[in-house]
């Protein structure tokens, strides 16, 4: 079954690894590089999944409260990624 999946990452190289992993099983994969991006083309593709990056905890708090609050993205399920390193906040 395919999904709509939203990546967002201020880093191209893992949007463009997220697509590269998930377009040949047949999802829809479009990037954002920013949040306030990913809302605006949430809005538009009601995705099913969303790629979050790891972020200060305030910040990434704030966006998955976001993804409640919007009825778009309400029923969204969100994965946050994070490098290795960055989980050591």
């Amino acid at each position: 079954m395919s999904s709509t999946i939203v990546a967002v990452h201020p880093k191209e190289p893992l949007r463009t690894s997220a697509r590269a992993a998930l377009m040949p099983a047949g999802h829809a994969v479009h990037e954002a590089e920013e949040l306030a991006a990913a809302w605006r083309l949430s809005e538009r593709t009601r995705p099913d999944l969303i790629l979050l990056p790891w972020t200060a905890l305030p910040l990434l708090r704030d966006a998955l409260s976001s993804l409640r609050a919007r009825d778009f993205t309400r029923h969204t399920r969100a994965i946050v990624w994070a490098e290795r390193d960055a989980m050591r906040e």
